[in-house]
């Protein structure tokens, strides 16, 4: 097999499009598309380039590195300048909302992407925020837009910003970690760490079924939550269960490890990642820094404790070197799914039998004359491809 062929098929095996390995590798989508057609002979370094690339999204791999939370502070007023030039978002497609947090008056939205203003006087400037779903639906429109994360953080750089918090997450897809066996390693002292505290918060008996089942999950905290930077370990496979419903075999991701930082921190993390690149050596260039579990050796001291093996494992000593990938989504349905799912959906059915046993119409009557509001149109608008 050719390697125009091996190209092709390991970037449809890994759902990968031609424009999102173009936005990876750096080349055009043209020029992918001539070489997977054979109109085009890579040289050596673009086909190892290329097939490199694509192993950082191979959806078998252990880990995968991503954003999982961006909040910033830009100086400027000018909502259309950010939000069409920085964030590369047409405003038309995006709902006003007079009321926001931290302080700002009102807000833009554009699904979980949040634009929160000011006013002209106020030195607060526009705060850009994505959370979880909302740096997964950026990601998304990044790819789009033929630009990465580190393109967007450059541009950002060109502008009076302020990093006010950046979430760096691992998600584990094996359960590498135990994060109830490094809690007990903390609760122990089993570690070396710069960290003056923790907390886990694990099991109880609770009545409420959805919290009784979110309780079966262990968070583990390093680190003051008030702090510029804490550490915050937990079982991604139970908040799924919680959450959407989906079963633990099921889940992706077992484990996730997240970095959190504020304002200093989160300057300095961004300020390396863009020089080197390397969004691994960031991240586990921090976490080397705060913490490291240890194995106890009876009768010697702390000192001469070695590295736990499980740790070691996860500092990469033995492992594929990581790379910075990204879960591109589009706007997300899944929470109004599941309130219809949980809190209407049942007595919707009972109405809709109703309905069939009287001969009547009434529900979808309802339905059909029912009118948008201008808020639910542009949500609506929100799922058209922009033009």
């Amino acid at each position: 097999m050719g390697f125009s062929a091996v190209l092709k098929e390991k970037r449809t095996q890994y759902g990968v499009s031609q424009r999102k390995l173009s936005v990876l590798s750096g080349y055009s989508r043209e020029h992918i598309n001539r070489i997977e057609n054979e109109k085009e002979t890579p040289s050596e370094k673009m086909k190892e380039t290329l097939l490199t690339c694509l192993e950082r999204v191979n959806p078998e791999n252990d880990f995968e590195l991503v954003f999982d939370y961006v909040r910033l502070r830009f100086e400027s007023h000018d909502v259309p300048y950010i939000c069409e030039n920085i964030l590369r978002i047409k405003m038309k497609y995006m709902i006003y909302e007079d009321y926001a947090f931290y302080g700002y008056i009102a807000k833009y939205a554009f699904s979980d992407i949040q634009i929160m203003i000011s006013p002209e006087e106020d030195d607060k400037g526009t705060l850009v925020e994505l959370k979880g779903q909302g740096c997964r639906e950026f990601e998304n429109l990044l790819v789009a837009q033929n630009r990465s994360w580190f393109d967007f953080f450059n541009t950002c750089e060109k502008e009076k910003v302020h990093y006010k918090r950046i979430d760096l997450a691992i998600n584990d897809r094996v359960g590498i970690l135990s994060i109830p066996y490094l809690a007990e390693k903390c609760s122990k002292k089993e570690l070396r760490s710069k960290f003056r505290s923790f907390r886990s918060i694990d099991s109880g008996r609770l009545e409420d079924e959805e919290e009784a089942l979110s309780s079966l999950r262990t968070t583990l905290y390093l680190g003051s939550l008030k702090s510029d930077i804490y550490f915050c370990f937990y079982q991604k496979n139970y908040e799924q269960l919680v959450k959407n419903s989906i079963a633990l075999e099921n889940s992706t991701i077992k484990n996730r490890y997240e970095i959190r930082l504020k304002d200093d921190r989160a300057y300095y993390a961004i300020q390396d990642l863009l020089t080197h690149q390397d969004f691994e050596q960031t991240v586990f260039n921090i976490i080397n820094t705060y913490i490291v579990f240890l194995t106890p050796i009876k009768n010697q001291n702390k000192r001469k404790w070695t590295t736990d093996p499980k740790w070691k494992l996860f500092l990469g000593k033995t492992r594929d070197k990581l790379k910075l990938t990204s879960e591109p989504q589009p706007y997300d349905l899944r929470r109004t799914l599941a309130w219809l799912r949980k809190q209407v959906a049942p007595t919707l059915k009972l109405l809709l039998l109703i309905d069939q046993e009287n001969g009547t119409n009434k529900i979808m009557g309802m339905i059909s004359s029912t009118e948008f509001s201008p808020q639910q149109r542009k949500k609506f608008e929100q799922f058209i491809p922009f033009d």
